[in-house]
């Protein structure tokens, strides 16, 4: 039987305890460890997962990021507000809680629309850019190839060297 994403599976295949870690995380904590497939964590290949399509990773990404939004973000938000009504003014710590949950829960419907904004720079690595890029690369070699300037030589592998991270 034929996998519906081949460059997922291959991954799969060849990190395959980091995949059930990451799997085990995303469903028993929270999805947000499934950033762990594109964070690229100490430049480890681990952490550079591949997709076939990863238009359709940023979709359902997006959709679930979305919906953790509003189901656990704007949630806690709406329990932190409710206890500031009802509990006395900087009576205790639980006052003082309630103004951090309120607060991080902001912070975090930032931090996270911030991350739907950049999440196609983030998996430009994969597809359709990182063909790109090593198409650029190939120029800058044949560059390389046919010119004798020493600097010019230097250069385009300056230029070849530095698109295969981008």
């Amino acid at each position: 039987m034929k996998p519906s994403d081949e460059k997922f599976a291959a991954y799969k295949k060849e990190h395959g305890f980091v995949f059930c870690m990451i799997s085990a995380l995303t469903f028993l904590v929270s999805f947000k460890y499934n950033k762990m497939y594109y964070s690229h964590f100490y430049s480890f290949g681990m952490f550079k997962a591949n997709w076939s399509d990863e238009n359709h990773y940023r979709k359902i990404h997006t959709w679930y990021t979305m919906i953790h939004m509003f189901l656990v973000d704007l949630g806690l938000i709406v329990i932190g507000i409710a206890g500031l009504i009802s509990v006395d003014f900087m009576a205790n710590q639980l006052y003082i809680t309630f103004i951090e949950t309120v607060v991080l829960s902001i912070i975090d419907i930032v931090l996270g629309a911030i991350e739907l904004y950049k999440l196609k720079e983030y998996l430009a690595y994969t597809g359709k850019s990182k063909t790109a890029a090593s198409s650029r690369a190939k120029v800058s070699n044949a560059l390389i190839d046919d010119d004798d300037d020493p600097a010019a030589k230097k250069k385009a592998g300056l230029s070849a060297f530095y698109n295969e991270f981008d």
